[in-house]
């Protein structure tokens, strides 16, 4: 059976204030509240991208996390990283809880591939499976999650 390892921030071999420490360290834990931190870590003409959304901008990013987020709270944990001076691409775990239950809680995995320009993300690709995800969302949420999110 194949077993993943959780890497905490502190595990990871980075150089010191990598982008890559920077951003494990704020999306350990994240909710609507704290997602404006997260701005810190990307340029003003950051580009993002997964596999329902594209757009560009600190202000479309930030409030493309609040939508996502909601009321929800998640933590997520980089399980494997490779890292250069001007890119880093990770795989990543996230929970999210939702609601206040203790079982409403989903379980996201998949990857990002960042790229870095002055110590700031000014690319984002995330890569999950829309589909999996879909039903277990469905199952908690209905559809609104899929209709809430916006595309330009």
């Amino acid at each position: 059976m194949n077993q993943q390892h959780h890497i905490q921030p502190e595990q990871l071999e980075t150089r010191p204030e990598s982008p890559l420490q920077r951003f494990s360290e704020a999306c350990a834990q994240v909710d609507r509240h704290s997602a404006g931190e997260l701005l810190s870590l990307y340029a003003e003409d950051i580009y993002y991208e997964d596999s329902t959304h594209a757009l560009q901008g600190k202000n479309a990013f930030l409030s493309y996390c609040t939508d996502v987020l909601g009321e929800r709270s998640a933590s997520i944990r980089i399980i494997t990283s490779i890292e250069d001076e001007n890119s880093f691409f990770i795989s990543w775990a996230a929970t999210l809880k939702v609601g206040s239950a203790k079982g409403d809680k989903q379980r996201v995995e998949g990857a990002s591939y960042c790229k870095v320009r002055n110590g700031l993300i000014y690319f984002q690709r995330n890569y999950f499976d829309l589909i999996k995800q879909g039903r277990k969302r469905d199952s908690l949420n209905g559809l609104s999650w899929l209709k809430a999110r916006k595309t330009p």
